[in-house]
C-alpha cells in the first residue's frame, strides 16, 4: 500500500492499495519531534469499485441455491387398438378351433377304442351305440368327453361307433330310428333297449347312463333329445352305389 499525495493540497491524497485507490485526509501533529508527522487518516468514499469478480464471488455465497429441476415424466405411448383388436380376432379363432376339435381329440381317437358291433351284440355286455358323420359339427364338440368316457369305461361297456354316412349302417339306422346325430342308444347285456340320448348332451348325462348301465341298473335319463345335425332318409342319402369308405370306426 502506497500513500499519493494530491497536487491541490499538502493534506489530502488517496492510498494505492490492490484492491483500489481510497481517498485519505490527514492532520500534521509534531507531538514527537518535527521531523516525524503522525497522519491521521480519514476513510473516504472509495473512488474505485472493487473486483467484478470479487462481488460476484460474494452475492453467488449469499445467494439462495436453486430450486432442484422438475422430475421427468416419461410419457406413454396409447395402445395400439389395431394390434388389440387382431389380437382378439386371434385368440377367439383359437378358442372356436379348440372347441370345435374337442380341445385335440379326433375321431380316431374315439375309434381306437371302439368295439365291432358283432362282437358287442354277442359278449353279454351292455353297450352303448353312437351313430355320427364325420361332417357333425356337435358330434365334434361333444368328442372330448366320449373319448374320456369310452376310455373310462372300457372293458365295462362296449362303446360302439357307426357311420351314417357307410350304407352298411342303414338297417341299424332304421332300428333306431335315427334322424340326428349325434344318436346315443343304451343297451343292457341281453342288447335291449334300456335309453336314448339325442343331439348336443351334456356329459352328465351321458356319464350317468353309462355308470348305470355298467352297474345293471336303469339309465336315470331315459330319453333325452336336444340340438342334433340332421341326416337325410336312409332310402334317399344312402341307396344306390356309393363309393366304399375305409374306416375303423366302419368296422368292415
Amino acid at each position: 500500500m502506497r500513500l499519493v499525495r494530491s497536487a491541490s493540497s499538502s493534506s489530502s491524497g488517496y492510498l494505492r492499495s490492490p484492491v483500489g485507490r481510497v481517498a485519505v485526509r490527514w492532520t500534521p501533529s509534531r507531538d514527537f519531534n518535527s521531523r516525524n508527522r503522525v497522519l491521521r487518516f480519514t476513510k473516504a468514499q472509495s473512488e474505485d469499485a472493487e473486483p467484478v469478480a470479487t462481488k460476484e464471488a460474494e452475492k453467488a455465497a449469499q445467494a439462495p441455491p436453486p430450486p432442484p429441476p422438475p422430475p421427468v415424466v416419461e410419457e406413454q405411448a396409447p395402445p395400439n387398438n389395431g394390434l388389440l383388436a387382431a389380437g382378439a380376432a386371434v385368440a377367439g379363432v383359437l378358442l372356436f378351433f379348440f372347441t370345435r376339435l374337442g380341445s385335440g381329440a379326433s375321431f380316431a381317437d374315439l375309434e381306437s377304442g371302439s368295439v365291432p358291433l358283432d362282437v358287442a351284440l354277442t359278449n353279454g355286455k351292455p353297450t352303448v351305440v353312437e351313430f355320427y358323420a364325420n361332417w357333425c359339427e356337435v358330434c365334434r364338440e361333444m368328442l372330448p368327453d366320449a373319448v374320456a368316457l369310452e376310455a373310462e369305461y372300457a372293458g365295462k361297456v362296449n362303446y360302439v361307433t357307426l357311420n351314417v354316412e357307410n350304407t352298411k349302417w342303414v338297417p341299424e339306422m332304421i332300428e333306431y330310428n335315427v334322424d340326428g346325430i349325434p344318436h346315443f342308444e343304451f343297451l343292457d347285456g341281453q342288447q335291449k333297449e334300456q335309453a336314448v340320448a339325442i343331439g348336443r348332451l351334456p356329459r352328465r348325462v351321458l356319464e350317468a347312463d353309462l355308470a348305470a348301465l355298467s352297474e345293471g341298473t336303469t339309465p336315470p335319463y331315459t330319453r333325452v333329445v336336444k340340438e342334433t345335425s340332421s341326416v337325410k332318409p336312409p332310402e334317399t342319402s344312402m341307396s344306390g352305389p356309393a363309393p366304399k369308405q375305409t374306416m375303423p370306426k366302419d368296422h368292415s
